[in-house]
């Protein structure tokens, strides 16, 4: 079963399944006062769809996204294990990727994936973009960032770690 939900009634909710999502995954969960930051500067044009297992009234799986003109944004997901099991994860995208759709949006934005130009920046982002791609849709690849550092130790530690 899947559900709508307007901010600021889920919250909680979903940042347990965002903190499910991160321990599992192993990549870094925004704070909960982050996290509030991000949910009251988007709440008025945000949504977040849920999945239950049959007879449950806990979600198994969520997803937030942003509308903005004519563009959907993919924000955060999480889900439970039991949600993984059922892939209850790659349904909500489909089901967010539709209802976007029928609210005019022509884009659908996944946000990141991963770069091929700096493999050794995120490479547990490999799986995550092989999710992304299932769904279809084109990569677009921005500028190298340019990084500026104010301090020269941590130039030499970040020069260091790309060789390791």
């Amino acid at each position: 079963m899947i559900k709508l939900s307007r901010f600021p009634k889920v919250i909680e909710e979903l940042y347990r399944l965002l903190k499910n999502t991160a321990r599992s995954k192993k990549f870094t969960n925004p704070s909960f006062s982050e996290y509030i930051n991000k949910v009251n500067a988007l709440k008025n044009i945000s949504w977040v769809l849920f999945a239950y297992l049959p007879g449950s009234t806990i979600p198994v799986s969520g997803i937030w996204m942003a509308k903005y003109s004519d563009v959907t944004y993919y924000i955060h997901a999480g889900s439970s294990p039991e949600g993984y099991t059922v892939c209850a994860n790659h349904y909500l995208v489909a089901e967010a990727i539709t209802l976007s759709q029928l609210l005019g949006a022509y884009i659908f934005d996944f946000e990141g994936v991963f770069d091929p130009r700096f493999p050794k920046t995120n490479p547990i982002w490999r799986g995550f973009s092989e999710f992304k791609r299932r769904f279809g849709g084109d990569i677009k690849f921005r500028l190298r960032p340019r990084i500026r550092y104010f301090n020269n130790l941590v130039q030499a530690v970040d020069k260091i770690t790309k060789f390791v």
